[in-house]
């Protein structure tokens, strides 16, 4: 075979190379015993010194890998050119290989981030139509993955989530991400609040959109139960026959009942913004001092004093003092026990 019949053979083979990387393998070393005049190749990841201190082989590294090509029974002595040219089609071919199990790896981590979302997800085209939904989507809409694929988003929703979702898509152009809140209607006729977060991205040259979902029925009966809890509060407050006020953490007065007017003499209103201890007999300042010091350590104090009337009259009272936090907000609640009615 003369030069340019070789040459033709390894452009041939080069061309019948797919991404079918055993393949490949095969057909290389099939080629390669003409190709390098020799009867045996193998691929071998822990050579064998042995076999080739006594001539039945010769080790080759192949570049950036671990392997080697094992050539048994030459003829001739090989060309280091063609050998060099057939040791870079095996790098070529292994470095293919890792390509082809990294990307399967990727993938397989890819869905099982997709599937394993806590969140449902949705992936539609730029017209809203479903092309992709993860597990937890068909979950939540009890809707099959095969129906919903090709089913317009907007069909989940009502005339506001339409509205929101429009609006959304017109708002990603510049923004990248959106936010919006609405129903999902369902089957059978129910209606589930969620959140949702929508961004674009490409894929294999088209824009693509992702949603993701978040069912908030749980965030809204928390929500629900804390205003159900802080109202039933507000009314024993409100409704109290004692003094309650709350003061802020520089010792202002924020808020205080109907029955403050009662003890003190001054409407709420006006006592809105006023250091506490100013409603305080001087003869009463350093107990409340003593019980500040008190609460610091143990979120909780009381003291008996004096609250100076609009009058001019001080009014025995018992003082219950409570440190709080709500939202992040430090504050202090005031329970203040007229006396006279003990005697």
């Amino acid at each position: 075979m003369n030069k340019s019949e070789r040459r033709a053979d390894l452009e041939e083979l080069v061309q019948t190379l797919s991404p079918d990387t055993r393949r490949n393998l095969k057909y290389l070393l099939e080629f390669g015993t003409g190709y390098l005049g020799c009867e045996d190749l193998a691929l071998v990841e822990a050579p064998d010194r042995h076999d080739e201190s006594l001539g039945y082989s010769r080790l080759h590294p192949i570049p950036n890998t671990k392997k080697y090509l094992r050539v048994r029974g030459f003829q001739t002595n090989p060309c280091e050119k063609k050998l060099k040219i057939f040791l870079q089609l095996l790098a070529l071919n292994d470095s293919r290989e890792n390509c082809c199990t990294n990307f399967d790896k990727l993938k397989e981590y890819s869905e099982a981030l997709f599937e394993g979302c806590p969140d449902s997800i949705v992936v539609t085209n730029e017209r809203g139509v479903i092309s992709d939904a993860n597990r937890a989507m068909v979950a939540l809409t009890r809707i099959s993955r095969d129906k919903l694929i090709g089913m317009q988003v907007a069909r989940l929703t009502d005339s506001h989530g339409r509205m929101e979702i429009a609006e959304s898509l017109r708002k990603l152009a510049s923004q990248g991400r959106v936010f919006f809140e609405c129903n999902l209607y369902v089957k059978p006729q129910r209606r589930i609040p969620v959140a949702v977060s929508v961004r674009d991205f490409h894929f294999q040259g088209r824009r693509l959109v992702l949603a993701t979902l978040r069912d908030m029925r749980s965030e809204r009966d928390e929500i629900s139960a804390s205003e159900t809890y802080q109202s039933s509060i507000q009314r024993c407050i409100t409704n109290a026959d004692d003094c309650f006020l709350r003061y802020d953490q520089f010792g202002r007065i924020s808020d205080c009942n109907p029955h403050t007017r009662k003890l003190t003499g001054f409407s709420p209103s006006w006592l809105q913004g006023r250091p506490f201890d100013d409603l305080l007999s001087l003869n009463s300042l350093k107990k409340f001092r003593q019980a500040v010091t008190r609460l610091q350590k143990t979120g909780y104090a009381t003291f008996n004093g004096e609250v100076m009337h609009a009058n001019g009259k001080p009014v025995p009272v018992r003082a219950t003092i409570m440190q709080l936090e709500f939202n992040g907000e430090h504050f202090c609640r005031v329970l203040l026990q007229d006396l006279r009615e003990e005697e």
